[in-house]
C-alpha cells in the first residue's frame, strides 16, 4: 500500500482513502478506532461519526484541535481530516503547516462527533448536541494521555471550555477562530487572526516538550480507556510517591518481580516494553486507608519502576482524582514514546 497522500484534499481520492483506512488499527491510532467503532454501535449513527485520521499522532498526541462537528465530506472520506477534500479543511491544512506545527503532535476531534446535517449541508450544532457530545469528548481524553494542549477551533468549541478546565489535568487552552472560508475570506485580517492563534500554539508545543534533564519518564506507549462505559480521569504522578503508598498493600510486587505476583507478568511486561509494543495505562485507586490499590497493571508499574522511570501516568478513579493529584503528582510529562534506559 502507498504512502498517504499528505496535501490539500487528497482524501478526495477513493485510493486515498481505501490506503488512509488500512492504517486504522495501526498501535497509535488503533485505541481511537476501537473508541469510534464503540460510539457508532453505541448510538446508532454508524459512519456518520467519522474516524481519527492515523496520519495525525493518535494517543501521542500533545495537541487537540476541537473543531464543531463533522461535515459531509468527513462522512464521505471516513475522517476527521485536514485532506478531506473541502474548503475549512484545505485552510485547516495550509495554516498549520504555516504554523509549522509537526502533525505528528496533534489529533483531531469535533465536540460533536457526529453528522448533523442533511446530508448535503450541516445545520448549527444545538445544545443538546453539544450536551451529548460532552459524554464522548470526556472519554476521548482517556485515550491522549500525554496531551498537553486543547485548541477550541470556533465559537461552539468553547461549550467544551468548562468541561475540560473541570479534569485534573494540566492542559491549556487555547482559542481560535473555525477556518470556514465565510470566516477566512470575509475579511483580509481574518486568515492570520488563526496563524496568530497557531503560532501561540507552536510556541508553547516548543516549551513543554522539552525534556526536564536527568529526569527518567515513562514514554512507552501507554493507552488508556480500557472500557467505553467507565471514566477514569488520567493524573501524571511520582513513580515514587505512589510505590511509598502502594508498599502498604499485600499485593506489592517488589524488585525484579518478587512478592505477590502473577508467575511471568513482570517477565512478559518488560518484553512488550522493550519492543515498544503498546500497553495499557495502569489503573489504582484510594484504598479503605487511603493509600494506593492497584486495580489493574502493577507488574507494568513494577517492571518500569525497577528500570528508572520517575514519573508516569494513571488511570483514576474521578472522585480520587483531586486527592491522588495532591499526594502523588508530579508536573513532569515527556512524551517520546521510548523508554529512557
Amino acid at each position: 500500500m502507498a504512502e498517504p497522500a499528505d496535501s490539500p484534499k487528497s482524501l478526495k481520492s477513493p485510493l486515498e482513502r481505501k490506503s488512509r483506512l488500512s492504517l486504522i488499527n495501526n498501535w497509535h491510532v488503533a485505541p481511537l478506532t476501537g473508541f469510534v467503532q464503540n460510539m457508532r454501535e453505541r448510538t446508532g449513527r454508524g459512519n456518520k461519526i467519522p474516524y481519527f485520521d492515523p496520519c495525525d499522532g493518535g494517543v501521542s498526541a500533545r495537541c487537540l484541535y476541537l473543531l464543531e462537528a463533522p461535515g459531509p465530506q468527513a462522512v464521505v472520506s471516513g475522517f476527521v481530516s485536514r485532506n478531506n477534500p473541502d474548503e475549512s479543511a484545505r485552510n485547516f491544512f495550509e495554516l498549520n503547516q504555516e504554523a509549522g506545527i509537526p502533525r505528528t503532535l496533534t489529533a483531531t476531534w469535533n465536540i460533536v462527533p457526529w453528522y448533523i446535517g442533511s446530508g448535503t449541508k450541516i445545520r448549527p450544532a444545538q445544545k443538546s448536541d453539544l450536551e451529548e457530545g460532552m459524554w464522548y469528548l470526556h472519554r476521548v481524553f482517556q485515550y491522549l494521555p500525554s496531551l498537553r494542549i486543547v485548541v477550541l477551533m470556533g465559537q461552539k468549541a468553547t461549550f467544551a471550555e468548562s468541561h475540560i478546565r473541570s479534569m485534573n489535568r494540566t492542559i491549556e487552552i487555547f482559542r481560535s477562530p473555525h477556518p470556514s472560508p465565510l470566516y477566512v475570506n470575509n475579511h483580509p485580517g481574518n486568515r492570520s487572526k488563526i496563524l496568530d492563534a497557531f503560532g501561540d500554539v507552536a510556541s508553547h508545543l516548543q516549551s513543554v516538550d522539552t525534556p526536564t534533564a536527568g529526569l527518567q519518564v515513562c514514554w512507552v506507549p501507554l493507552q488508556g480507556a480500557q472500557d467505553m462505559s467507565d471514566y477514569d480521569e488520567i493524573v501524571w504522578v511520582s513513580i515514587s510517591k505512589i510505590d511509598a503508598s502502594w508498599r502498604m498493600n499485600g499485593d506489592y510486587v517488589g524488585t525484579g518481580g518478587s512478592g505477590r505476583v502473577i508467575s511471568g507478568r513482570y517477565e512478559k511486561a518488560g518484553v512488550r516494553f522493550k519492543d515498544g509494543k503498546p500497553m495499557w495505562i495502569p489503573m489504582v485507586c484510594l484504598d479503605r486507608k487511603q493509600e494506593i490499590s492497584f486495580t489493574d497493571g502493577r507488574h507494568r508499574f513494577a517492571w518500569l519502576r525497577d528500570h528508572g522511570v520517575e514519573a508516569i501516568p494513571l488511570q483514576v478513579p474521578p472522585d480520587q482524582a483531586k486527592m491522588i493529584v495532591t499526594r502523588f503528582g508530579t508536573t513532569t510529562r515527556e512524551s517520546s514514546f521510548r523508554l529512557n534506559a
